[in-house]
């Protein structure tokens, strides 16, 4: 069952709301604090975009969990406070779809999620599930990054801390940059390369800019070209990359208009 929805394309501010909404997100109370996870493990009743249907809950461990939504794979699934993610991936389609929510729990203990998916990072359209279940908490969850880094316990995952330079091998003379700003729950990334040896000796550099929400430790988001004039048209590039354990690594690999470009996975290292 595919939802059919309506491309939505909007420009976001970057620079002066990103500092902003670091200053307010290391202000918030409580940042520093554990607290139990909702067992969401269960059957809900969904409506997204007008279409009912079925999300189920098959697995959960901790804040991450897994399943099924309508006929698809649910993918990426986690749950941060009361915000919750995850993926509606196709298996034969180039297509997916991330949702986003927040959770509240009613008088009688049932669970509501109510929020906005995209389609292929494209649009913003609204879904609702509500469970057939009391919700119930679950382990307590790992306590969130005051002001120093946790190190990692063994079998366990650094909390995500992606902020700064990275390069292909994590030099800084390299040609290939990556530069990303980390905000809570959401990054921006700024990718520069020159694309030819004439470029290159010349001294000129391509840049693309792209952002979004993180799933999971995955980074998946559509990048745009600018050029000096600070127009950018979509050139149908998305980046897929997934971030390591302990935060020192990023493996990915780009797609165009919906297709791979290589079959070949590519490192970025950070630069100390």
């Amino acid at each position: 069952m595919i939802i059919a929805v309506k491309e939505n394309v909007a420009e976001r501010l970057m620079a002066a709301l990103l500092l902003a909404g670091v200053l307010v997100f290391l202000a918030a109370p409580g940042w520093a604090q554990s607290s139990k996870v909702p067992n969401l493990t269960g059957k809900w009743d969904i409506r997204a975009n007008q279409t009912k249907g079925t999300l189920h809950v098959s697995m959960q461990n901790g804040t991450r969990f897994s399943g099924t939504i309508f006929s698809e794979k649910m993918i990426d699934g986690a749950i941060v406070g009361d915000t919750v993610r995850f993926t509606r991936m196709w298996g034969s389609r180039n297509l997916r779809q991330d949702y986003t929510g927040k959770l509240t729990v009613g008088a009688d203990g049932r669970g509501k999620i109510t929020g906005t998916f995209t389609q292929n990072l494209k649009g913003s359209f609204p879904w609702t599930a509500t469970s057939t279940f009391p919700i119930k908490n679950g382990s307590s969850a790992a306590a969130s990054p005051a002001a120093t880094k946790p190190n990692a316990a063994p079998g366990g995952a650094l909390p995500i801390d992606v902020s700064g330079s990275w390069s292909f091998r994590g030099d800084r003379n390299q040609t290939g940059r990556v530069n990303i700003w980390q905000n809570g729950q959401h990054f921006t990334v700024i990718s520069c390369w020159p694309k030819t040896e004439e470029n290159l000796k010349a001294g000129i550099w391509s840049s693309y800019k792209g952002e979004g929400t993180f799933q999971g430790r995955r980074m998946v988001f559509k990048v745009l070209p600018s050029n000096r004039e600070g127009r950018s048209a979509d050139q149908g590039y998305v980046y897929y990359w997934t971030i390591s354990e302990d935060n020192s690594r990023i493996t990915g690999y780009y797609t165009r208009h919906g297709k791979r470009t290589t079959d070949k996975q590519f490192n970025y290292y950070k630069i100390k």
